[in-house]
């Protein structure tokens, strides 16, 4: 009898004293998601990042997935380095309360750097710089800044002063009974940038053959393209760049068993070129030589034929919180005939037209009158069908639009990768 009164009596003292911490704990945390709820919204706009890792490791702040419920709206985008890594730009904006309070950080990788220290890399940036809301909430009385001291980094001398160069070869082949394709294409590439000058060589070998069986006979499709490209550009300040392109190049597609082409180039942006990672307006205008070698004789009775040319290239994008735009203007005209030209026009759109509704829409439009490579008679009704050789044309598009909806609820900090999502 007194071992039961024991147990009982130890079993209420521990009942009473756990529901004593429970409600002590559930306490602490009603109190912590009442703090935490006065934590920053923030929306980032970044569709390469690896949100859940994002999420998992900055737990001081909201996650919203529409931008007009944000305090904090940031912006992600990339630009290529001289090295062929990346700059990552991170745009902070503040709004509602955290209005014109905004900021941009930068963070550099190189080429080596895997996905892993990438995403590491950007989850401290994105944390130095959403310090400066957090400091303004109750939230920040649970923040510990530390301060991982390091010995003063060493210039690092580079042997190859600056230059970067690359090698690809790229092989494929399929096939069936009455079919066989065979894709070979290898590349080479060097480049050298820095502030001011930058040097881009390229070279390039296409090659595709494509054989079909019908009715016993074999009708056979052989593509060769080569290319080799030099691009040199000197930035005189924040708006002003000159250079120059040099290009020799064959293409049986487009009739010309050898072209030689020089160029060169003035341009002028509108914006600070430092400012290129969130919008451009840049006007490029070239003046130049081209000498071509044909295949066969072109519809023009040539076989071969200098001439000189213009062309002028307009580019205008911005990335902001409402979505981001590209439009493109391209003409190229030769000098010896002005109605010899080609004038391109393309558009890339995405726009957030309301809570939760997305736009965009993408095309290309060109008008074609320069074909002087069209070589002389008749297509082969294979010729037209394989699309072996170009084909005369007055014009050209490509266009698309789509919209995108979500709905439900934009309040959501939770991570949970099971099953794959």
């Amino acid at each position: 009898m007194k071992e039961k009164v024991f147990i009982f009596t130890v079993f209420l003292f521990v009942s009473v004293l756990y529901g004593a911490i429970a409600k002590k704990n559930n306490t602490t945390d009603n109190d912590f998601m009442k703090i935490k709820k006065t934590a920053p919204k923030v929306f980032i706009d970044c569709d390469f990042c690896d949100m859940d890792y994002i999420r998992e490791n900055i737990s001081f702040v909201n996650y919203v997935v529409e931008t007009r419920e944000a305090d904090v709206y940031i912006l992600i985008t990339i630009q290529r380095t001289g090295s062929r890594g990346r700059k990552y730009t991170i745009k902070f904006k503040g709004q509602k309360r955290f209005e014109n309070i905004d900021d941009e950080l930068y963070y550099f990788t190189s080429p080596n750097d895997t996905k892993d220290i990438i995403r590491k890399g950007l989850v401290k940036k994105l944390k130095m710089g959403l310090l400066q809301y957090v400091k303004k909430t109750k939230i920040s009385d649970y923040i510990t800044i530390n301060f991982n001291s390091k010995d003063k980094p060493k210039r690092i001398k580079d042997k190859w002063n600056n230059w970067l160069f690359n090698i690809m070869l790229n092989f494929s082949q399929s096939g069936e009974t009455s079919y066989k394709h065979m894709y070979l294409n290898y590349s080479l590439n060097a480049t050298r940038v820095t502030e001011k000058n930058r040097i881009n060589l390229y070279y390039t070998n296409y090659k595709r053959i494509t054989e079909y069986i019908i009715d016993n006979e074999k009708i056979k499709s052989d593509i060769n393209i080569y290319r080799f490209k030099s691009i040199y550009v000197h930035g005189m300040n924040e708006h002003f760049s000159i250079g120059g392109e040099l290009k020799v190049d064959s293409s049986s597609y487009y009739n010309m068993k050898k072209r030689f082409k020089i160029a060169p180039a003035i341009e002028y942006n509108i914006f600070p070129y430092s400012k290129a990672s969130t919008k451009i307006f840049r006007i490029n205008y070239s003046l130049g030589f081209e000498s071509v070698k044909y295949y066969e004789t072109t519809i023009y009775d040539k076989d071969k034929e200098n001439l000189f040319f213009q062309s002028l290239e307009t580019e205008f994008e911005i990335k902001q919180e409402w979505g981001e735009a590209n439009f493109n203007i391209d003409f190229s005209q030769y000098l010896h005939d002005l109605k010899k030209y080609n004038l391109e026009f393309s558009v890339d759109l995405s726009w957030r037209i309301m809570k939760g509704i997305s736009f965009y829409t993408f095309g290309t439009y060109s008008v074609i009158h320069d074909q002087l490579y069209l070589p002389k008679g008749d297509l082969t009704p294979e010729e037209i069908l394989l699309r072996t050789t170009s084909i005369e044309t007055d014009y050209n598009y490509y266009i698309g639009v789509g919209i995108k909806i979500s709905f439900g609820s934009f309040y959501n900090n939770v991570v949970n990768s099971r099953f794959g999502y």
